[in-house]
């Protein structure tokens, strides 16, 4: 399993590294359990570590998801940082689901090991019963939050755009194709 890590990490080397940057070191992250605080902050804490240390950024992540706040925080530092930033959802049937979705959107590869899973990600309210009012409402902030991301490195997010209309069924198909 490591070998396939590292062979992806060499294929697409090339595509997300600038001329003068050389990586000579991965951190390793491991994201087992619901996106919250606590998780948020570990990863903007080794981000920023291996931004300090010229290091790129493998998240090994297995996810049912969590809360907006914190996944927004964690694309905003993923999208922000200065080195590169890998999404891989593993073990063998893992899963990154709603948060865990939108977190592999924003990296800049994104891989999955053959029997996990990706996408399903729609608000839900933590408590009380929310109206179709404000499920559509927050439908459409959770679409203009996770739309522009595969456009962010090009042609390196083909792939994910294909997926977008299928993991985010209640949106409008049309609007993945939008320039």
């Amino acid at each position: 399993m490591k070998k396939i890590i590292i062979v992806i990490f060499i294929l697409f080397l090339p595509f997300i590294i600038h001329a003068q940057t050389t990586i000579d070191e991965i951190y390793l992250l491991t994201v087992d359990g619901t996106i919250g605080p606590p998780i948020a902050n570990y990863i903007i804490d080794r981000i920023e570590t291996a931004e300090a240390h010229d290091a790129a950024v493998l998240i090994e992540i297995d996810t049912p998801g969590g809360l907006d706040t914190s996944m927004r925080e964690i694309i905003q530092k993923i999208m922000n940082a200065d080195v590169p930033v890998i999404g891989y959802v593993t073990p063998e049937g893992a899963r990154a689901a709603s948060a865990g979705a939108i977190i592999m959107l924003a990296c800049d590869i994104s891989a999955m090991t053959p029997t996990s899973s990706i996408g399903a990600a729609h608000p839900v309210s933590m408590g009380a019963k929310i109206d179709s009012t404000m499920e559509k409402k927050w439908s459409m902030i959770c679409f203009h939050t996770l739309h522009p991301l595969p456009r962010k490195q090009g042609a390196m997010r083909i792939s994910q755009k294909r997926w977008s209309p299928k993991a985010y069924p209640f949106l409008p198909e049309k609007r993945w194709t939008k320039t």
